[in-house]
């Protein structure tokens, strides 16, 4: 929260008046890691605080179903790829160097498709997600152009115990 990257993005949602942001530094903080941080359950058939959207959406999660869940992020796919964690099957679109749309297997968990802004540190990632999230969330609610190609972010929320979360966040192919 201390890049001028994410400053850049407080500073937008500020002037734009956006319901629950604080020009406070700490009280911004806290919401923040709340939202990003605060656990709630995954699923209700298994109701224990198991999940958070940092975790879904920068370090991914299996399901019970052997399927991979969130994994948004190049850098953290990049990492298991170097360790042979993940086995990449190939691509489905490619919007130039910007916005893969991919296939790949993390040990034995398949993730059907997947997509992530190639390229892109975290703190961009985290402060565009969080922008599209408190914006423009839902299907493709968030749309702009990202180095000449049409991209749009679909967000969600958890609703928990009075509490609400990133649920998901995800960055994908907007030229439909």
């Amino acid at each position: 929260m201390q890049t001028d990257v994410f400053n850049a993005m407080w500073q937008f949602l500020l002037s734009y008046n956006v319901t629950d942001i604080s020009s406070d530094y700490n009280t911004m903080k806290a919401y923040m890691q709340n939202l990003w941080f605060g656990e709630y359950p995954r699923s209700s058939s298994y109701p224990v605080l198991s999940s958070s959207g940092w975790e879904h959406i920068f370090l991914g999660e299996w399901k019970t179903d052997n399927t991979v869940d969130g994994l948004h992020n190049w850098v953290q796919f990049h990492e298991l790829e170097k360790t042979k964690d993940i086995n990449y099957y190939g691509y489905m679109e490619y919007e130039g160097d910007v916005l893969p749309t991919i296939q790949y297997a993390w040990e034995s968990y398949i993730k059907p498709e997947g997509s992530f802004i190639l390229g892109a540190s975290v703190e961009f990632n985290f402060a565009l997600l969080s922008l599209c999230y408190l914006t423009k969330p839902g299907d493709y609610g968030c749309q702009f152009t990202l180095n000449n190609y049409k991209v749009a972010v679909t967000s969600y929320e958890e609703d928990y115990n009075g509490g609400k979360y990133i649920s998901t966040a995800y960055p994908e192919d907007n030229t439909n």
